[in-house]
């Protein structure tokens, strides 16, 4: 194998570096020499092809320590890359590097996948769908079916996650023929984010879901289990509707947060909070529509307000969530019960 690639460094931070692993293959990156030059990187739950840019001089493939290529290409632009005995031999100008490869042999397979129904889809949709879902994601492990996204597609385009304290809603209509459903794991959700292009295409085989753009195909493994009905638990109705200025409710709730994580919300309307070790807080606001006292998480509630231009709280009560709305978006979060 020798080629010439332009920016290497590009293609190796969209790869899985593995460097917490066992299985010291896993912690490799494969590099195709063929019709294109392509990096093949997986940790078993999730498998990435990139392809680089660059000048193929003779066809090959090898292994090498992805986090040691990554390191040494965030020093370099334009270099040519070529087998030596069992190292692979990397010159740049003055520089020349030498490091060990590892057996293409050893190199698990890229995953099989037959495409059935397949959506094309601006990748806004999905970036925007993800980034405004992302952070209800669980993180509780002994509830595996919350530790990821459900995607639904069918008319509509939506995308929904929930740690049982808030649940995040993402929905636009899209006029789809195809029907998808998938629950995506938060790390799957993470690293598409970094490939999504502006032509993408989403693709399911049972337990695996497919992500791919002009530079990349992406499969990941789906989380198992039956997710949480959650149109049943989205309230239809409420008591009072909050409206008041997004900036004036933001600076209010962050300045609460400095005396500890839960602030309090009452009247039409104060955000107060208080902490012995700390201080109290309290801040006035213009506002109408009326709350009784309610606790909620100061952050899980920024979380919310960040995904929406205007604030209309739908008010249930102490114990009941509440819901905000923006465009294609809904979110629900809980209040805190203090014992």
């Amino acid at each position: 194998m020798k080629i010439q690639v332009n920016d290497l460094s590009q293609a190796l931070k969209l790869s899985i570096i593995s460097t917490k692993t066992n299985i010291p293959i896993l912690a490799g990156i494969k590099i195709t020499a063929d019709k294109e030059i392509t990096l093949t990187s997986t940790n078993l739950e999730i498998s990435k092809i990139i392809k680089c840019s660059g000048k193929v001089i003779k066809k090959g493939s090898t292994v090498v320590n992805g986090k040691v290529l990554l390191e040494i290409f965030k020093t370099l632009n334009e270099a040519e890359l070529s087998i030596d005995g069992n190292s692979l031999l990397i010159t740049s100008g003055k520089s020349k590097f030498k490091i060990p490869t590892m057996d293409v042999k050893d190199f698990p397979g890229f995953p099989d996948f037959k495409d059935n129904e397949t959506l094309d889809i601006h990748g806004g949709i999905l970036t925007e769908a993800i980034e405004k879902t992302i952070k209800a994601v669980g993180i509780d492990l002994s509830r595996p079916v919350l530790t990821g996204a459900l995607l639904v597609i069918d008319k509509d385009f939506t995308l929904v996650s929930t740690d049982s304290y808030r649940l995040a809603k993402y929905s636009a209509n899209i006029k789809s023929k195809v029907k998808i459903e998938a629950l995506i794991p938060l790390q799957s959700l993470e690293e598409i984010l970094k490939l999504v292009q502006e032509d993408t295409t989403i693709s399911v085989d049972q337990n695996l879901l497919k992500v791919e753009t002009e530079q990349a195909i992406f499969i990941t493994r789906l989380i198992e289990g039956v997710f949480p009905n959650y149109d049943q638990i989205i309230p239809k109705d409420y008591k009072s509707m909050i409206i008041c200025d997004k900036s004036e409710l933001v600076t209010a709730i962050k300045q609460a947060s400095l005396m500890g994580d839960t602030f309090i919300i009452e009247d039409s309307l104060k955000i107060s909070a208080s902490t012995a070790q700390v201080g109290e807080s309290e801040i006035l606001l213009d506002a109408t529509g009326e709350m009784e006292k309610t606790v909620f998480n100061a952050q899980y509630f920024l979380d919310g307000l960040a995904n929406v231009k205007s604030i209309e709280i739908q008010y249930n009560g102490p114990t009941n969530p509440c819901v905000l709305k923006g465009e294609n978006y809904l979110y629900m979060i809980m209040p805190v019960r203090l014992n």
